[in-house]
């Protein structure tokens, strides 16, 4: 009997599995111990690229009435926001700025903003060798420089917490910034924290296509950094401490490494539980 005869008497529900099965990747006891095995976020290559990629994404923006559906996340950021201005958001680990230019199509020119990324000092010196701030547009490599006596109308974290050294301590940071509300999304969960090398392709990395000025150079490399799978228990018992009411939101599974097995993302609206002025 050959495979296809078989699979007809294999439930479907195992026939998944099978596919989705990888090597276990190795897990590490700390998120030290992942970066001496990697390449890191501080790869000088790594965030010329990204700074690069928000350049030509910014330009192109410009120029196009199309948005991947993925940029839409922003959203949960801005609907709700109240009508006075200037709009202000903190972007943690925001990148080059991508954020900032998919808000401004979305929104339009009467609206002000007030977006404040925190990123790397390496990738907050690349962007400004690019020249990607604005008068709108300001970026800080401390939460502290970006907050100090400023109340936010959201704080947004997309795909970064769990590249911090300690996300929990983070998440409680995040928390404790003066806003109404705090957005997080394309984060990692599951019933089991654990540490892991991610490993990705250097071109995969920011937003769009490789600028052709970069293709000879990046290849096929690869670059690796540590990720934690932030554990579901931990995550709510740090929101319950902090006394905030949250909604979880289940986003799609992605596959942290090629030897890694599926990971689903999850996002947080996280709100305090005393209304706030």
């Amino acid at each position: 009997m050959n495979l296809a005869g078989v699979a007809r008497f294999v439930p479907p529900i195992l026939l998944d599995l099978v596919a989705r099965r990888r090597p276990s990747a190795k897990t590490y006891e700390t998120y030290e111990a992942a970066l001496a095995d990697a390449d890191s976020y501080e790869d000088p290559l790594l965030t010329e690229l990204v700074a690069a990629k928000g350049k030509q994404f910014a330009e192109n923006l410009q120029s196009t009435n199309e948005l991947d559906y993925s940029h839409l996340r922003i959203l949960l950021a801005l609907v709700g926001s109240p009508t006075s201005q200037p709009l202000r958001i903190l972007d943690f680990g925001g990148g080059s700025g991508t954020h900032y230019w998919v808000a401004k199509k979305l929104l339009g020119e009467s609206v002000e903003l007030d977006w404040r990324v925190v990123e790397t000092p390496a990738m907050v010196e690349a962007v400004k060798r690019y020249e990607l701030a604005n008068n709108e547009l300001t970026f800080y490599s401390n939460v502290q420089d970006a907050t100090a006596g400023v109340t936010f109308d959201a704080v947004y974290a997309s795909s970064s917490i769990h590249y911090t050294p300690e996300p929990y301590k983070t998440l409680e940071e995040l928390c404790n910034i003066s806003s109404r509300r705090l957005i997080i999304t394309r984060t990692p969960m599951a019933s089991r924290g654990e540490v892991l090398l991610q490993k990705s392709l250097l071109k995969d990395n920011g937003p769009g296509p490789v600028p052709p000025s970069f293709e000879k150079e990046i290849q096929n490399r690869t670059v690796s950094y540590p990720v934690t799978v932030l554990s579901f228990s931990r995550t709510k018992s740090a929101l319950a401490e902090l006394q905030r009411n949250f909604i979880m939101v289940k986003e799609d599974e992605v596959r942290l490494s090629a030897d890694s097995s599926l990971t689903r993302m999850y996002g947080l609206v996280v709100t305090t539980k005393t209304r706030h002025p």
